[in-house]
Parts: structure tokens; sequence; C-alpha cells
């Protein structure tokens, strides 16, 4: 038995370190993790991490105004994403004090693909409240019965235009958007279906408190509304598969 408690925090920790291993690599950067990059890069003074949380913020916000509503599991999100956006500040240096030679290149990125795919895994199988980026995809196309596909579409791409938009008028010039960012989004969900099917195959995993108890009876919506439908919800739960 895997809690699901710790599956969360595993995936948070494995997420956080694949994206400074890939930003390490110097090939680029996923979809979402661009945006608070380049925000970084614009205005250093504060940090990557917390740049993430006020993306995060952002996002959680434009839900609220378009669905004009506030649900208990957005607070809970928030707070998920506020971690995220401290690990980042913890790995970061510890993964950019790696050496830099140019054969561990693809090393790293390797080593992104393969640990993202695992945190992905952990926050699939988790199935509590996810950050808000991974929810607002999830509950437009549930509240507004959208196609999952268009949305997660839509989204990235504006994600990504947004980046390279903030980096143009700020920086002068697009940074860490390159083939790493292309080869994370084409082959990470490949990956993720096989890990997925090798850690279901070893564990199982069950909620140990309260509140993760309660989240996957759907009183936090955590992954399904009471109003949607349970095999929708689920599906769309798996969007993960595309950052």
């Amino acid at each position: 038995m895997f809690p699901c408690e710790l599956a969360l925090i595993a995936g948070l920790v494995c997420t956080s370190i694949a994206v400074c291993l890939l930003l390490k690599s110097g090939l680029g950067v996923s979809v979402i993790s661009s945006v608070a990059l380049s925000l970084y890069y614009s205005a250093p003074a504060l940090s990557f991490g917390t740049w993430n949380i006020i993306f995060q913020i952002g996002v959680l916000l434009l839900l609220i105004a378009i669905l004009k509503k506030i649900k208990i599991s957005y607070f809970v999100s928030l707070g998920v994403g506020i971690v995220f956006g401290i690990l980042l500040d913890i790995m970061k240096p510890i993964i950019f004090s790696l050496p830099d030679d140019t054969w561990l290149v693809p090393v790293y990125v390797t080593a992104s693909m393969l640990i993202i795919s695992l945190g992905i895994t952990f926050f699939m199988k988790c199935q509590l409240p996810l950050m808000p980026c991974d929810i607002f995809v999830r509950n437009i196309v549930i509240e507004k019965h959208l196609p999952l596909g268009r949305i997660k579409t839509i989204f990235d791409i504006s994600c990504l235009i947004f980046s390279i938009a903030v980096s143009l008028i700020f920086a002068g010039a697009i940074r860490d958007i390159g083939i790493g960012t292309i080869i994370s989004a084409v082959f990470t969900g490949t990956l993720v279906t096989l890990v997925s099917k090798r850690v279901s195959s070893v564990f199982d995993f069950k909620p140990v408190t309260g509140i993760a108890k309660r989240s996957l009876n759907g009183s936090l919506d955590a992954t399904v509304d009471p109003h949607s439908n349970t095999e929708q919800a689920v599906t769309v739960l798996k969007v993960k598969n595309n950052e």
C-alpha cells in the first residue's frame, strides 16, 4: 500500500527536480514552467520559485473569474502550488551545482524526462487536489463541457506566447525555450504511460488522513465535480500526461 498523501509529496519533489534538471541542461524548460522563468528573467529580484507561486495564483484567479465560483479545493490547490514554488528554489541551486560538462547535457535531459514522468505518475495516482495549472484545464473542461484536447492546447499555447512576449519585451531575447521543451512535450506522455503501468503493478494507492479521504469522495472536488460524469473527470485528470 502506498499512501496518497506521500504520492503527492513525491510528485512535487520529483517534478521540481525534473524542471531544474531540464533547465540545467540548457536546452529549454517545460511550457508551463516557461511562464515563471520568463518573469524571473525579466524581474530577477524575485526568485524562480516565487514567480511560479505568483503565476499559480494568477491562474487560480483567472479560473475563478471564468467560472464565477470559489471552491474549497482551490485553496488546497494553492497550498500545493506554494509548496512546489518553495521546492523549486530549494532544488535549483542544488541541481545547478552539478558539473557543466557538455557530455552530461543528454544525461540531464534524459534524467529530467524520467523523473518528471515518475512525478506525474504520482500526481495521477494520488487523486488529491493538484496545482492551479492542473485544475484550471480540468475544471474548465468539466464546467463548460468543452473538449479536453482543445482546452489543453489553448492553455499551453497561451502560456508559450505569454512567455515569449514577456521575454522579448523585458529581457530582449527568448531564453530557455528550445529543443528540450519540444522533446519534453513530445515524449513525456509516452513515458508517463510506461512508468504508470509499472508503478501500478507494484503499489496500491490508498488515502491515510481524513482530508485525503474527503478529497477522494468528492467533498473537496479533488478529482470529480458532483454534477459531472465521473468517467469524464478521471479522463480530465490525465491532462498532466501532456505536460
